[in-house]
């Protein structure tokens, strides 16, 4: 789980307060929140995944979900050392 850690685990005391706490977690929602907000004000939710979601899933059950996707997205970047390629949806 993102923001769950051992302290004991970390490298160093500043490393430990700044992901223990929840931080990195915190923004990646606020983050999925200010995405989802805009996308419902603009009408243009793009993400057939996302709008399948929306439809079966409550609000804040959905944000997590975008969240975590995040996460994912963002940790196999990492640790590929591989830089964002947006996946463009064919034209139907």
């Amino acid at each position: 789980m993102l923001g769950r850690c051992a302290a004991s685990q970390m490298a160093s005391a500043s490393a430990a307060s700044f992901f223990c706490r929840g931080y990195i977690r915190r923004l990646l929602v606020h983050g999925a929140r200010a995405h989802l907000s805009w996308s419902r004000r603009k009408k243009q939710i793009r993400s057939a995944w996302l709008t399948g979601l929306l439809a079966r899933r409550p609000t804040n059950v959905v944000l997590l979900a975008m969240a975590n996707k995040t996460a994912r997205i963002a940790w196999a970047m990492l640790s590929r050392g591989e830089r964002y390629q947006e996946r463009i949806a064919a034209a139907a």
